[in-house]
């Protein structure tokens, strides 16, 4: 990872971003231990010269169940009372442009993780949480400082809520062996990485592989073979992949704020509305359908285009409000079956007493 890192910052890359946490509780992270001092090194010559951005060790309430076999302490459970997360001690890192971020992504991945109510494991229950930013928020602000002068994400973000946005695929984002950038060279084979890169076709720590892709660009550095897998729009994706496409997102103004779940229920009655309105006019049962089909159409574009194109929100018409639609169309073809089986009923009594 020290070396990893180095090789970024020749790389002038415009900000580093490490999808990990380093606990000082590990072996491979111990404080003594002389590749921590090289990664603590390498990360605060880095961040010296370009923004850092490093993961912290935080936990929800399902995560750290089922971490500690299904028990949290009183402590724990008093404090996810008032917090989303709780934070577990790291590796001190230092550097003038370093920042940290928050790790947890929402159950809904296509939702862009920007804060989280996080209170740390040694004052859990006993003080207030604190409000602190999402890896993807640090990552997109250190790199771009005029973020939150945007009138709508500064809304956004005052209300505490998680916006949407579309995700790109692994075809989409430039993806890089780490051992190819720290050996510099593309599929180096037989090489030995923890000591000096040998075997293969190693061309030197100075040499420029990679370079002018990854100047001046936010990298993201994680695992794509792991446990850290999440359930996406997309498919089963790692947690890498959002985390890039979260950044992007932020920095692309390429995400949807939610419509409040009020607005979200007057549209879906006044559908609703439209819908029993032609059912109760149209006496003919094909035009009501067409009718209340048309209308359902002209509805959805008018809210995309208004909507999500040029307002840029992001509309879920609730669950309450499509059964209601669903069940007043299955009920007008049921009142209009009804209605016609009693005319024919009429006039075959006509024709009897005729």
């Amino acid at each position: 990872m020290a070396k990893l890192i180095s090789k970024l910052t020749r790389a002038a890359a415009g900000a580093i971003v490490i999808d990990k946490y380093f606990a000082p509780s590990t072996i491979p992270c111990a404080t003594d231990n002389d590749s921590t001092r090289d990664l603590q090194a390498s990360i605060e010559a880095a961040a010296d010269k370009l923004p850092v951005v490093v993961g912290e060790d935080d936990s929800s309430a399902s995560e750290l169940k089922a971490a500690q076999e299904g028990i949290l302490t009183e402590g724990q459970t008093k404090a996810f009372e008032k917090a989303d997360v709780i934070v577990f001690p790291t590796l001190e890192f230092k550097g003038k442009h370093l920042k940290t971020g928050l790790l947890t992504l929402n159950g809904d991945t296509s939702k862009i993780p920007l804060t989280w109510k996080a209170q740390t494991n040694s004052s859990a229950g006993q003080s207030e949480p604190q409000r602190s930013p999402s890896l993807a928020l640090s990552a997109a602000s250190a790199y771009d400082a005029h973020l939150l002068d945007s009138k709508a994400f500064s809304q956004l973000y005052m209300e505490m809520r998680q916006p949407f946005t579309g995700l790109l695929s692994e075809k989409e984002i430039p993806k890089y062996s780490a051992i190819d950038l720290v050996c510099n060279h593309k599929y180096v084979k037989r090489t030995n990485w923890e000591q000096d890169c040998s075997g293969g076709s190693y061309k030197g720590d100075d040499g420029d592989y990679a370079i002018g892709d990854l100047r001046s660009h936010v990298v993201v550095i994680g695992e794509y073979r792991g446990m850290d897998n999440h359930d996406s729009d997309i498919g089963v994706v790692p947690g890498v992949l959002l985390q890039a496409n979260y950044i992007e997102s932020l920095l692309d103004d390429r995400y949807f704020r939610p419509v409040p779940q009020w607005v979200q229920i007057l549209i879906a009655l006044l559908w609703f509305a439209c819908v029993w309105l032609v059912f109760e006019r149209c006496h003919s049962l094909i035009r009501a359908v067409v009718y209340s089909g048309a209308i359902s159409v002209v509805l959805w574009w008018l809210l995309f285009y208004f909507l999500v194109e040029q307002w840029g929100y992001y509309l879920v018409v609730s669950a309450p409000g499509v059964f209601l639609i669903l069940g007043t169309v299955v009920d007008g073809f049921v009142e209009k079956l009804k209605a016609s089986k009693e005319k024919n009923d009429v006039k075959t009594q006509t024709v009897s007493n005729c």
